[in-house]
């Protein structure tokens, strides 16, 4: 190891806060351009190249704007990828997924491994093959797959069908 901490408490008594690996930088006077509580190089061909592996706590605290690729985190979380979605929510890993990606426009995608995408609150979208508005309620808007086309449910029977520079009722 290169460094290898260990806090032990055999028998009885308390510990109030535990560190394991604690870091404080202060400056008192003068200038610090660049401050890294922690800063991690990984140098040669090593098999599993892991920056940080955490295992053992059920929950982890970070303070401020994490950026995942960028220096730069706008938000609570910013990953930046101009060529990949940036992120992604798995439900099996690797077979059931969502992805979401922002192109250089702002666009999103959102592309499922599923069959349907379903947005819960006011309204829904789906997309779907075949032509669901028998069966639906209310309020629902959908596209059609295979016809290239846009359909609201009323919940009904006067739905509304729109394609390209095309509308029937």
């Amino acid at each position: 190891y290169g460094s290898n901490n260990v806090l032990r408490l055999n028998g009885a008594g308390t510990i109030t806060n535990a560190f394991g690996l604690r870091s404080k930088i202060q400056r008192d006077a003068g200038t610090i351009t660049n401050g890294y509580g922690l800063y991690i190089t990984m140098q040669g061909t090593i098999t599993n190249n892991w920056g940080m592996y955490i295992t053992g706590a059920d929950k982890n605290y970070i303070s401020g704007n994490l950026g995942i690729d960028t220096t730069g985190a706008d938000r609570k979380l910013d990953v930046l990828d101009a060529t990949n979605p940036q992120l992604r929510l798995t439900y099996t890993d690797g077979s059931v997924y969502t992805d979401f990606q922002t192109n250089s426009t702002g666009d999103l995608t959102i592309t499922t491994s599923g069959d349907e995408t379903t947005f819960t609150g006011a309204g829904k979208f789906k997309s779907y093959t075949g032509d669901p508005c028998a069966s639906i309620a209310e309020g629902m808007l959908w596209y059609n797959d295979t016809s290239d086309y846009y359909c609201f449910c009323d919940g009904a029977g006067a739905d509304l069908k729109v394609s390209d520079n095309l509308a029937c009722f």
